[in-house]
């Protein structure tokens, strides 16, 4: 298995990042405003502002879409996989007596190591770590289920299991692709600069009339580093400030420890 995990960067200083570039493109029109002569006041810089703005507007609602879009689907992956382990767990019960203690057993363990592979967060050698482990107990389990199946190839009890046991190594496929299945950083550099153009506009126009509109400019910048901030760490949820719930795996630990064995 290949994890295409690349170079962590923490959500909140990408904030600030963003914030302190634009903060510069805005004091960097501004000063080249303040250089042109009065004549340079054309009606068009308004109308150009305007439009870079309105482009801005669009990347942003469409880089949140697919961002939330992104995230909505591995919330429901989690829920998902939860759900297909519970049913393999309750269905391993039915097993023949020889290999149901051991196949419980692994199903326990594979639990662990789903739980693993999400709190391992940004830290790449304890994600390829969980992701093996859970590789690993799948082929463990498939071979007990065969085993089981070889003991009665007319049993159904054995087929219901060995189903569930492909979703759940189906789901383990559909969260990895979904880790890595991310807004194109094409799109998000392409926002940034932008939002950089837009910025300079607005210090350029500043500096034209000669007032330096502090709160203005401001106000702007700290909405769109947020707005951005937003999109990355929805699109990155392994990095910190946004996390993908992981309660129904967690509750269903809790069921296993709790229940009599």
């Amino acid at each position: 298995m290949n994890l295409a995990l690349e170079l962590r960067v923490s959500v909140w200083l990408l904030g600030p990042a963003a914030l302190a570039l634009l903060l510069a493109a805005v004091e960097l029109g501004f000063r080249l405003g303040r250089r042109r002569p009065r004549r340079a006041r054309v009606e068009s810089l308004t109308t150009l502002t305007s439009a870079v703005l309105g482009l801005l507007a669009l990347l942003l609602g469409f880089s949140f879409a697919m961002a939330d879009t992104r995230y909505q689907t591995r919330r429901d992956l989690v829920v998902s996989e939860a759900n297909a382990i519970g049913t393999t767990i309750l269905r391993a019960q039915l097993l023949p007596d020889p290999p149901r203690v051991e196949v419980e057993r692994l199903l326990e363990r594979y639990l662990d190591a789903r739980i693993a592979f999400h709190a391992a967060g940004t830290n790449a050698t304890r994600v390829r770590r969980a992701a093996a482990d859970s590789e690993r107990l799948q082929t463990e389990l498939w071979m007990r289920g065969a085993a089981a199946a070889l003991l009665d190839r007319h049993a159904t009890t054995t087929a219901l299991f060995l189903q569930s046991l492909n979703q759940v190594i189906d789901l383990h496929a559909a969260r990895i692709d979904a880790l890595e299945n991310r807004v194109p950083r094409a799109i998000l550099l392409l926002l940034l600069f932008v939002a950089c153009i837009s910025s300079g506009l607005i210090g350029y126009g500043n500096g034209l009339a000669g007032t330096r509109s502090v709160g203005g400019s401001t106000v702007m910048v700290v909405v769109f580093s947020a707005v951005m901030m937003l999109i990355v760490a929805l699109d990155r949820p392994d990095r910190g400030a946004v996390r993908v719930p992981q309660e129904s795996m967690l509750r269903l630990r809790h069921s296993l420890s709790v229940a009599p064995h």
